[in-house]
């Protein structure tokens, strides 16, 4: 019977919080918990758990790892609302008692709420937590050639996958060049390809053309972690050299995420090669494919100069045969057009940034003559307008 009650009371909690619930069920990161002075995290042992009438621990800190903006005593409450629909109302008790944990903690009251747990029973929770420590000491630094030096040490230095993880978080947030022999040794490493991923997501952002040039060879990577984060590096620097290698990607009948990132790759890259792939998938293949390609070229809106040869393009198939695909080009049109607004001040032509896109009477439904009108119309417009494009 009590067993019943407690269950009841979990499921009413969950109802009342499951909006809240479902928002924490994501665990914090490093980065989040960082630049928020209201999480504490701590490492520590739970001393006792109960209900009342939801799962309630007292916790015994043994260590700060990084403080809050408040005291915190020896011994706290913890309040578990974290509740998810993966869990059954048995397992509303995330933590073990006498077991040792790595707790994100944010105070409510006089109560605290968990957003990340790290057992450290396992070898794994071990490795986070020294990773973990190593993030936060790093992070800390005061002086910036300090910290790079201690990133690239702490690198080399790392003994686990978790832990180059924790170090490439800090990398990130202070980006530099000086990375970029470190970042490489981790791209071509073992560890796991989420990581080595990570690593080429900083390197395409460091925005170094020989660096990325580097990168062209990992598309022949068996793992999509690596093909996606190397095509996002190659848009971000415009890579040119990288456009046949792309194209082969796509020839390959890869899927569709995939597919989607390789078109917004060449879109960013923006040069001739790059387009004359993209125009060929805009008119070509099948309905998805195209469509997955109409909409993945949302990167244009910020190229200068303009890419005359797909706006050109998007309004010729504004009067394609199929409606799906006469939709995808609208939208796609505005979308890229609604914050390009040409403005003309004695004599000198400008691109300022406002909320409209041309509205030149274009229905995807009417009939093909109302169609034909509406593209006269757009055709018209963007002759107009076409010497503005290449405004810097």
């Amino acid at each position: 019977m009590r067993l019943w009650i407690v269950i009841l009371c979990n499921i009413i909690v969950f109802l009342f919080l499951g909006k809240h619930a479902c928002a924490l069920s994501r665990p914090m990161s490093n980065i989040e918990a960082y630049k928020d002075s209201s999480i504490c995290v701590v490492r520590g042992i739970v001393l006792k758990k109960y209900y009342s009438p939801y799962a309630t621990y007292k916790f015994q800190v043994e260590e700060v790892i990084k403080q809050a903006h408040y005291l915190l005593p020896k011994s706290i409450t913890i309040v578990d609302i974290q509740e998810t629909e993966s869990r059954s109302s048995e397992d509303f008790l995330g933590l073990e008692k006498k077991e040792k944990y790595v707790l994100f903690l944010q105070k409510t009251d006089n109560r605290f709420g968990s957003k990340r747990d790290i057992i450290l029973r396992t070898q794994s929770g071990k490795e986070e937590l020294q990773g973990t420590k190593q993030f936060f000491t790093l992070m800390t630094i005061r002086f910036r050639q300090s910290q790079i030096d201690s990133c690239i040490l702490f690198l080399s230095k790392a003994t686990s996958a978790l832990e180059r993880s924790a170090i490439l978080d800090v990398m990130w947030e202070t980006r530099t060049k000086k990375y970029i022999p470190s970042l490489f040794k981790v791209v071509n490493s073992t560890d796991p390809p989420q990581i080595r991923s990570w690593a080429i997501t900083i390197l395409g952002y460091l925005e170094d053309k020989q660096a990325a040039l580097e990168l062209i060879p990992l598309l022949d990577s068996q793992d999509n972690y690596i093909k996606r984060q190397t095509l996002v590096a190659l848009g971000i620097n415009r890579i040119d050299e990288a456009v046949p290698k792309i194209r082969s990607l796509i020839d390959a009948q890869i899927e569709d995420n995939l597919l989607s990132t390789a078109f917004e790759s060449l879109t960013r890259i923006g040069s001739s090669s790059s387009e004359d792939v993209l125009v060929d998938n805009l008119l070509k293949g099948s309905s998805s494919r195209r469509i997955s390609a109409i909409k993945s070229v949302w990167p244009a809106k910020w190229l200068v100069p303009f890419p005359l040869k797909i706006i050109q393009t998007l309004i010729n198939i504004l009067n394609d045969p199929d409606l799906a695909i006469r939709e995808s080009a609208i939208k796609s049109l505005c979308y890229i057009l609604q914050e390009r607004i040409i403005k003309e001040k004695d004599g000198k032509y400008e691109i300022s940034f406002g909320n409209s896109a041309p509205n030149l009477g274009y229905d995807p439904t009417a009939d093909q003559e109302v169609r034909s009108k509406s593209i006269e119309n757009w055709q018209q417009w963007l002759k107009r307008n076409e010497k503005l494009f290449d405004v810097h």
